[in-house]
């Protein structure tokens, strides 16, 4: 372990954590090798200490996605496999802003954190199917590569979805490149006349700014998408993975398109269905859990109720046994007193006997 790291789990264990952040920003900051990879292999256990700094952390982490040294980069790509589908609501707000405005390692790298995400719960990733599904069109063959990929696994657990929406991506494309020839025809035309009369080499100053100026019309104004047929292989790419497709003219396109869509809302129903189905029986359950325990509460009840009825009538056994013990006392007492009475008026009696006989005997 390095000796930043060291310092950052003695700040955690101190609980600085504002310290701890400040030290991982810097360390990230500085891009060196040996702290990345012992930061990535001890992140699971910063997360499992204290959440809130992976959470704080994160911008930094990812900014790293585009670091120059491709071993370094997708080393540490991997090394997030087992973290990112545990802690991937960490990497959810970057998501579309990197697949949409970051540079191409970036885009890959988001991409690639995807797929991790996807070979776990795919439903996490429906908010953002279409940020995915529009990188068909980027102009890098290997952010292509890595969008075909992760679309594959997707579309395997939700084709409906990534069918339509992959199918309205190349009908608006059509549809865009289409209005664009028509606004833009006359340029186009004169730069395939300029074309078909010169070679390069005989192009005018005007003519090279012609041939620029139809180039950008024609592609938008942007270099960041691919020709019609190099975005259809893409697709093509995903859509035979998950469904089958002969054609992808515009009318199938438009055909096809609202069938997925009409798929897609009819498992969304049927999930739906289901899900109240679920909840259904789960109130079913839970009011049969609750009727249970009321009975099993009036069973106490009566039990308890038993209980003080059997204690109260031991108690009332016990008031008549000591009643009856007094009495029986009381009794006794009386009768000894009695004898008592009897011995002496006896004995008086014997007495006055006697003395009568004296009397007598005298006289």
């Amino acid at each position: 372990m390095t000796k930043e790291m060291e310092d950052i789990f003695e700040k955690l264990d101190n609980e600085k954590s504002e310290e701890a952040i400040k030290l991982i920003k810097e360390g990230l900051g500085k891009r060196k090798q040996d702290f990345i990879e012992d930061f990535i292999q001890s992140l699971s256990i910063i997360a499992e200490m204290d959440p809130s700094v992976v959470k704080e952390i994160m911008p930094k982490l990812l900014g790293i996605l585009d670091i120059d040294d491709d071993v370094i980069r997708y080393s540490m790509i991997a090394s997030l496999k087992d973290f990112v589908p545990k802690y991937k609501d960490f990497i959810f707000p970057y998501v579309k802003d990197y697949l949409k405005y970051g540079s191409p390692k970036k885009r890959e790298g988001m991409l690639i954190l995807l797929k991790y995400v996807a070979e776990s719960d795919v439903e996490d990733l429906e908010p953002y199917y279409d940020s995915i599904v529009n990188l068909l069109n980027d102009q890098h063959e290997f952010i292509r590569k890595n969008c075909i990929e992760l679309l594959q696994k997707v579309g395997k657990q939700d084709k409906e979805q990534i069918e339509a929406k992959i199918l309205k991506l190349l009908k608006e494309q059509t549809e865009i490149d289409k209005d664009i020839l028509e606004e833009n025809q006359e340029l186009v035309d004169i730069a395939k006349k300029i074309k078909n009369q010169k070679s390069k080499d005989d192009y005018t100053v005007a003519d090279n700014v012609l041939m620029k100026v139809a180039d950008v019309a024609i592609t938008k104004g942007t270099k960041e998408n691919v020709d019609e047929k190099t975005l259809k292989e893409a697709a093509n790419s995903v859509l035979k993975e998950i469904v089958e497709v002969s054609s992808l003219g515009i009318e199938e396109l438009e055909k096809r398109e609202l069938e997925a869509k009409s798929k897609a809302l009819e498992k969304e129903l049927q999930d739906e269905e289901e899900e109240i189905k679920i909840k259904k029986l789960q109130l079913e359950k839970e009011q049969k859990e609750l009727e249970q325990k009321k009975l099993e509460q009036e069973l106490e009840k009566i039990e308890r109720e038993k209980e003080i009825l059997n204690k109260q009538k031991e108690l009332e056994k016990v008031k008549r046994e000591l009643a009856l013990k007094r009495l029986e006392e009381e009794k006794d007492e009386i009768k000894n007193e009695e004898q008592e009475l009897l011995e002496k008026k006896l004995k008086k009696l014997e007495k006055e006997i006697k003395d009568d006989d004296y009397d007598e005997i005298e006289l």
